[in-house]
């Protein structure tokens, strides 16, 4: 047999060209990472995003919701934490938020396999921890000073 791995000084023999096939195929048919799969814009988050609630999963359990509003206004919270309020604006193909409580931008790209959504901070870099996002039926749930208060903001 001749080819990539003899012609690298590899040789494997009958039983190690097998097992190489074997792992190429498990490695083909196995599902894509998320660096795979494509980069939604902010128009499309803003379209998927728009006029729900959506829990933030590190695969570890919902780290925080998000109930975004009309004119990408937001409400977020920490799981058991007070709500933050703030704005979302577009940075290139990041989506970046600002709250009343830290001027500092938080950026995420988000990514879409076409049926599912992730995201990844800015911050992690590639690699980083990916957080799967999904629009959930469950109320967002506020704690401390702003408990029973409602009102619109600006």
């Amino acid at each position: 047999m001749t080819g990539f791995p003899r012609s690298y000084g590899l040789n494997l023999g009958k039983k190690g060209y097998r097992a190489l096939r074997f792992l190429l195929i498990c490695l083909a048919v196995l599902p894509l990472p998320a660096w795979a799969d494509r980069v939604m814009s902010p128009a499309e988050f803003e379209d998927f995003a728009t006029g729900k609630t959506m829990d933030y999963d590190d695969g570890f359990g919902v780290w925080g919701r998000e109930e975004y509003l009309p004119g990408r206004r937001v409400r977020f919270s920490f799981t058991d934490d007070e709500c933050r309020f703030g704005i979302w604006y577009d940075q290139g193909e990041q989506v970046c938020f600002v709250y009343d409580h830290d001027p500092e931008p938080k950026c995420w790209t988000y990514f879409t396999d076409g049926k599912n959504v992730t995201t990844q901070f800015a911050n992690d870099g590639p690699g980083g921890t990916l957080s799967t996002v999904r629009p959930t039926k469950e109320p967002l749930v506020c704690l401390g000073p702003e408990v029973g208060v409602s009102y619109t903001r600006p």
